[in-house]
């Protein structure tokens, strides 16, 4: 399978077809670190209680036989709890029955199967995922190590470890966690002495394995010899319940089938299990086996190669590729009357580990084609299938993909081998799901030894392992790998050849994520011509390329939407994020149509691409062109900001019109359109539009919601705005002075909308010449700041300050106005230093102060200046 680049969610062009390629590059949500993120109450995850997504099921954990003393003698308090004892006896039905007993006690409680190293890092991961969903594109490394931190960070949880090998694979999460609590099950019974309190979990007692076997068989008729078969079975719980499930099945009685244990095998069953599986268990399964037909035998061995949990039912509608001719549900059915597999309430499937280490043991069925081909072809056909939720599905495949592709590596046996490489070939192109850097060592150390150490398929295993660890941190390790791989690559397929190209393009991409920016654009620019030159200007990693290329370029600068440029030396590289984004909406235009997903995404990247340049008028063309969903608002605006004035206007109309339909009601002034069009208007300005249309608002507000209304004192102060621009500067006095009694008596004292109304009032009476009342208002709003806030409070200072300002401005109360500004000099020189910039602006003015006619003619050259910046600043 070719090397290629899978995501969660795609965010650029995807190309179909059976040859298609899609090399995609996005950006990653962001997602809380550890210590900012809490456990919700009740978190739970046992096996027979939590469902996919989170469901939860209806069966419980009730009613274990005969195992009273054992759940008693089990440690509340014990940091590290281990049951021991034979497969099948039980261990991980009291587990669950024990961790459920403590979920009011310990949060959250997290069941984790620990059949091998890659396994437990799926279960943290999983953990990770349910208390912060941002890391599930991040994939199951960097979840793991987030889980791990969060549980360092916390007490008062219980993982349950289930199925540990041996003592030395959990010794570093044990040691790890001194405040967290494990209870641990496993089939090796010594060795666990050290590391915390042990319970060896013996069979049932005679009478307690009777009484399990009584209830699970619901025809008394058949229990006839049920005590010989009881105490033949061993009192293992696993092998009471397949026998029940036979005899009932079957219609057979306890004696009948315990004279058929006793019988050899007569079909293919019977081969020699491990001398550590127990006796009553191989009897069990060469007598229930041998009942199987051949398609359900078939299914039950492909079932053995995939995880023991959560089997999708999706998976195993595909384990043929013509599954008609055997009804999967029939033999599903089949196959959980005999307790060989577990169906949940929502539809998967579940095997014990025993079962599953029987099948796969067994010899091959003669269909022309192993088990775990057939369990890898299942996964394929479920992961190319066409469906609505494929982006599920595959989440659910990845657990029993890591299954198979461990149960395949390190053999020698030339078809596992096969199978390993399909394998670990699909799980390349997984979200990051499986990232363990040990898993493709081993991969790529097997793939060395068997072809080669530079055969294709072992440089597509390291150039998987350099994935893992820049996926995992440790970039600086991937880019070396990479940098490797990619020299090989060339050597032995080419510099032209795709999969050469695709390294180049991880290693650029990872330049950047290691601070080198620069060298990763001049990189990837060198990139996009080659993949123009070798594989053509329409091909998928041509494409990829330019995409990840504009992407770096514009790292700089925020969405098109209120963008504002970056330096002088960011302008080449925005030059450069233009042409390669026109050439990607011409190849998306061309190849998927103009109003294609694909086309909106590049023209999206245009329109940063100009903005980052400073062509509005051509970001708003592109806008206006190809993405219709953002709406004439939108684009009128940018065409306002872009001093297109005439077009701004011409779509705001327009807009209004369609808003409206040509008779404005009620509603329509009612709603939040009217200030956003409002605002275009003015912006673009189209004044005399924007106080027709926000005096028919002001109206009808105050009509409909009354005039002390927040949205009618909004609509009263956004009007006011626009009547100064058209010169009517008493009007818009005179909508402020309604304004501001109705702020003063529903809000605090020097509250912001308080100061910033008073504000512009101040500045509407100087600019008519009234003075005497912007005066008086200054000293009303020092007089509060005064009393409420203290004398040295910064408001307080920088009312005082206005004030002295306004009697200067007046200027027949110079005298007086040059005492005041000593005097506030004297304030800010206290209060912030004799250098602080505020108290050398006080000192200007102050100085300014001994000449009315150098006052004005200063204060004014000030107020321009510093109009034209902040002006100037709005306009970038």
């Amino acid at each position: 399978m070719a090397d290629g680049i899978h995501v969660g969610t795609n965010f650029a062009i995807i190309s179909t077809g059976p040859d298609a390629r899609n090399t995609v590059n996005v950006e990653l949500p962001r997602y809380r670190e550890p210590g900012e993120v809490g456990c919700p109450p009740g978190l739970l995850r046992l096996p027979s209680r939590t469902a996919p997504s989170g469901r939860r099921s209806r069966k419980r954990v009730d009613g274990l036989v005969g195992r009273a003393a054992e759940l008693s003698a089990l440690s509340r308090r014990a940091h590290v709890q281990i049951i021991t004892g034979l497969g099948g006896v039980g261990k991980s039905a009291l587990a669950e029955a024990h961790a459920s007993a403590l979920r009011t006690s310990y949060n959250p409680v997290w069941w984790i199967d620990c059949d091998d190293d890659q396994q437990i890092e799926h279960g943290l991961a999983a953990l990770a995922h349910r208390l912060e969903p941002a890391l599930v594109p991040h994939g199951d490394s960097v979840a793991a190590q987030w889980a791990r931190t969060w549980l360092g960070g916390r007490s008062g949880w219980l993982l349950v470890l289930d199925n540990v090998a041996r003592p030395r694979d959990v010794a570093e999460i044990l040691s790890s966690y001194p405040d967290g609590r494990f209870l641990l099950t496993t089939r090796q019974v010594v060795g666990w002495e050290e590391v915390g309190a042990t319970l060896r979990l013996p069979p049932l007692k005679a009478g307690d394995a009777l009484d399990l076997l009584r209830r699970t068989v619901a025809d008394p008729a058949l229990l006839d010899g049920a005590e010989e078969l009881c105490t033949a079975l061993d009192g293992l719980p696993l092998a009471i319940e397949i026998a029940s499930a036979f005899l009932t099945q079957n219609n057979v009685t306890a004696s009948a089938y315990l004279e058929r244990l006793d019988r050899p095998s007569e079909g293919r069953w019977a081969w020699s299990l491990s001398a550590d599986e127990p006796r009553a268990m191989r009897r069990i399964w060469t007598a229930t086996l041998d009942r199987l037909t051949p398609s359900e035998s078939a299914l039950l061995e492909v079932l053995s190669w995939y995880g023991p949990e959560q089997i999708p039912r999706e998976l195993v509608d595909f384990w043929k590729p013509d599954p008609v001719a055997d009804d999967t549900l029939v033999l599903v059915g089949s196959l959980a009357s005999y307790a060989l597999v577990n169906v949940s309430p929502w539809g998967d499937l579940s095997l014990h580990r025993l079962v599953q280490s029987a099948m796969r043991s067994a010899p091959p069925e003669r269909t022309g084609t192993s088990a775990p081909r057939r369990a890898f072809g299942a996964l394929h056909r479920m992961w190319m299938a066409d469906v609505v939720d494929a982006e599920r599905w595959q989440e659910h495949a990845v657990p029993h993909l890591v299954t198979l592709a461990a149960h395949t590596l390190g053999t020698s046996d030339a078809e596992l081998q096969s199978v390993h490489a399909q394998t670990a070939d699909l799980l390349t192109v997984t979200s990051g799901s499986h990232r363990d850097p040990a898993f493709w060592e081993k991969a790529a150390e097997q793939r060395r030894d068997q072809l080669g150490p530079e055969h294709p398929d072992t440089l597509t295993a390291r150039n998987a392992l350099a994935r893992t660890y820049a996926s995992g941190g440790n970039k600086v390790a991937a880019a070396r790998l990479f940098a490797t791989v990619i020299e090989q690559r060339e050597r032995v397929l080419g510099p032209s050849s795709a999969e050469a190209l695709m390294s180049r393009l991880r290693l650029a991409d990872l330049l950047d994520d290691l601070g080198d920016r620069g060298k990763s654009i001049e990189r990837l620019k060198r990139l996009a011509d080659d993949c123009r030159r070798h594989l053509g200007p329409d091909h998928d990693l041509t494409i990829g390329t330019q995409y990840t290329l504009v992407r770096k370029c514009l790292k700089p600068y925020r969405s098109w939407r209120g963008l504002r440029p970056g330096g002088a030396g960011e302008y080449g590289r925005a030059y450069t994020a233009v042409r390669n984004a026109r050439q990607i909406l011409r190849h998306s235009v061309r190849t998927d149509g103009a109003d294609s997903a694909n086309a909106e995404e590049a023209a999206d990247l245009l329109a940063a691409a100009y903005e980052a340049l400073g062509l509005r008028g051509s970001a708003a063309k592109v806008v206006e062109t190809h993405l219709a969903e953002y709406g004439k608002r939108d684009v009128a605006l940018m065409y306002a900001s872009a001093l297109l004035r005439t077009r701004a206007v011409t779509l705001a109309r327009s807009e209004l019109e369609r808003l409206s339909g040509g008779f404005p009601t009620d509603d329509f002034y009612l709603s939040d359109e009217i200030d956003d069009l409002a605002h275009i208007f003015e912006t673009a300005g189209g004044h005399t539009d924007a106080v027709k249309l926000l005096t028919a608002a002001v109206d009808a507000r105050e009509r409909l919601l009354g005039p002390d209304n927040p949205s009618t004192l909004d609509a009263k102060l956004t009007l006011a705005r626009a009547l100064v621009q058209i010169r009517r500067r008493r009007d818009a006095i005179m909508l402020r002075e309604q304004v501001l009694p109705v702020y003063e008596r529903l809000h605090a004292p020097l509250s912001d909308e308080i100061l910033t109304t008073r504000g512009a009032l101040i500045s509407a009476y100087h600019a008519v010449g009234d003075h005497s009342k912007a005066i008086a208002l200054r000293q009303r709003t020092y007089d509060e700041a005064f009393t409420h806030l203290g004398p040295t409070h910064p408001t307080t200072l920088a009312s005082h300050h206005f004030l002295a300002l306004a009697l200067a401005e007046r200027g027949n109360d110079m005298p007086k106005a040059r005492v005041m500004l000593t005097q506030v000099l004297h304030e800010f020189s206290a209060a912030y230093g004799p250098t602080d910039p505020r108290t050398l602006k006080v000192a200007r003015h102050t100085q300014w102060s001994t000449s009315e006619r150098l006052f004005r003619l200063r204060f004014t050259l000030e107020k321009n200046k510093e109009t034209f910046t902040e002006a100037f600043t709005d306009s970038l």
